[in-house]
């Protein structure tokens, strides 16, 4: 591509006073250019008209007779945006200059991304940026009781989100969607389901767009902040007319997406928490009642349109199934895994010592580190587009961390190709045992100038590298 991409940043706002001025110079002292800015103000009352005002020189400014809802109003937005990426965006987000910038860099090293989300701390009603400990999102999952979840929300942040990864999606306070995506996963047209009117739009949306084969991309190193007012264990302090569309829209989200395996599969938990619901709404909340009665009066027109989703549905069941966990589910991203590859084989090419000679006791234990590397580098390469095309520059979190482990366990026989995934260990093919971090596997000696020299080989759990001593319990 040349050039960098146009960015349509689009802002939908009601009563939004107390937050978007802020918002909007965040947006528009951004680092990516070029950009856009689209506000649709859904008649308003606080005296937001007044703050836009200003903004109407650097801003493209639609004031609305009424209020449509926040999907009506998102899509009424994108169908005037001209970027090719559409960043949907909260009034009450304040996002750091870099944000739009590290979302396209990372976005465009894989076509089949759609949708790429940053990491977004929690702020108050001032945007205190002190107040960013906790975390508010880095990503949508579901549980298989089909209630979507913030990943990452209310964590504190010491910095354990820190790889990119494929997220099941992206809440839309703060979601980067491609074009392309846009216009393939629409139906009748129409982005986010106008049926919703506002909250759950934004699951809605990741579910058909991970049904049509597309991925979303957490990136951490995008912050933003939010002042979040919809969270779990608020429910009693938010409006009623809130809670009866928070109940309608799960509803209209299941009966488009769901696929009849993953109801199959999760029959119990989904009818439980069903029934729960219901219960919940017959004896507490009962102006969540009409939700039911909306639900009635759109089933037709929501039958529709899961016909045409399902339609054109692109993945299996069983790869549908593997998102909906009780923990969160993510994957690594390849791009970032194949880039280690690239900077681990040049670390060790330079601060390793030479190779044993051959026929040396030395040399029989083990075999060199960096030629280890290049041999699964060679064999990833081999293996497909997918790994051969990620191997990217700039250092990363899976670059260090491979680092790390190869240099800390003192078993030259481990294989980073039996690395299952992020967490798990990786193992020696001589001993079996896994590798977490500064441990070490204590049967295998390494050589080192005095064991060349003909001097006494270090002891079991000990290394040399370099003419560095280090223990079994370097600490990490």
């Amino acid at each position: 591509m040349l050039g960098k991409p146009l960015v349509s940043v689009t802002v939908v706002t009601y009563n939004s006073g107390r937050f978007i001025r802020r918002c909007l110079e965040s947006v528009l002292d951004q680092l990516h250019e070029p950009l856009e800015v689209i506000v649709i103000d859904n008649a308003s009352t606080d005296g937001t008209c007044d703050i836009l005002e200003p903004f109407e020189s650097r801003c493209r400014v639609i004031y609305n007779e009424e209020n449509v809802g926040f999907a009506a109003a998102q899509n009424q937005a994108i169908a005037i945006a001209r970027g090719e990426w559409v960043l949907t965006l909260n009034p009450d987000m304040f996002l750091l200059s870099n944000f739009v910038a590290n979302l396209i860099a990372t976005a465009e090293t894989d076509p089949r991304i759609g949708t790429v989300c940053g990491k977004l701390l929690l702020a108050d009603a001032s945007f205190g940026l002190e107040c960013g400990r906790q975390l508010d999102s880095t990503g949508l999952y579901f549980t298989p009781t089909l209630r979507h979840k913030d990943r990452g929300c209310l964590e504190t942040n010491n910095g354990h989100y820190r790889r990119h990864e494929y997220v099941f999606g992206a809440t839309a306070a703060a979601a980067c969607y491609r074009r392309e995506m846009i216009e393939d996963i629409s139906v009748d047209g129409e982005f986010f389901d106008p049926a919703f009117f506002a909250y759950r739009e934004d699951a809605d949306v990741a579910w058909r767009a991970q049904l049509l084969g597309w991925k979303c991309l957490f990136d951490p190193h995008a912050c933003a902040y939010h002042v979040r007012r919809l969270r779990p264990g608020m429910r009693n302090q938010l409006p009623a007319e809130i809670n009866m569309h928070s109940v309608k829209n799960r509803f209209l989200m299941r009966i488009k997406n769901i696929t009849p395996g993953l109801y199959l599969r999760n029959l119990v938990p989904i009818t439980i928490r069903d029934l729960g619901i219901v219960a919940y709404c017959l004896v507490v909340e009962r102006t969540s009642l009409r939700a039911f009665y909306y639900l009635a009066r759109d089933i037709e027109d929501t039958w529709r349109k899961r016909r045409q989703i399902q339609a054109r549905r692109r993945v299996s069941e069983s790869y549908m199934a593997s998102w909906f966990r009780y923990r969160p589910v993510s994957f690594p991203f390849r791009g970032e895994a194949g880039g280690a590859i690239g900077h681990a084989t040049e670390f060790f090419s330079q601060r390793l010592p030479p190779r044993p000679p051959a026929g040396s006791s030395a040399g029989t234990r083990s075999r060199s580190t960096v030629d280890r590397i290049t041999r699964w580098k060679d064999s990833a390469s081999s293996a497909g587009p997918s790994w051969s095309s990620s191997l990217q520059s700039g250092p990363s979190t899976w670059t260090h961390r491979f680092i790390r482990r190869c240099r800390a366990c003192t078993c030259g026989r481990k294989e980073r190709t039996q690395r299952s995934s992020a967490t798990a260990p990786m193992r020696c093919s001589r001993t079996g045992r896994g590798c977490w971090g500064f441990r070490r596997c204590s049967t295998w000696t390494a050589w080192n100038e005095n064991a060349r020299s003909g001097a006494r080989p270090l002891g079991p759990g000990t290394a040399s590298r370099n003419g560095l001593r280090l223990s079994a319990r370097t600490p990490s």
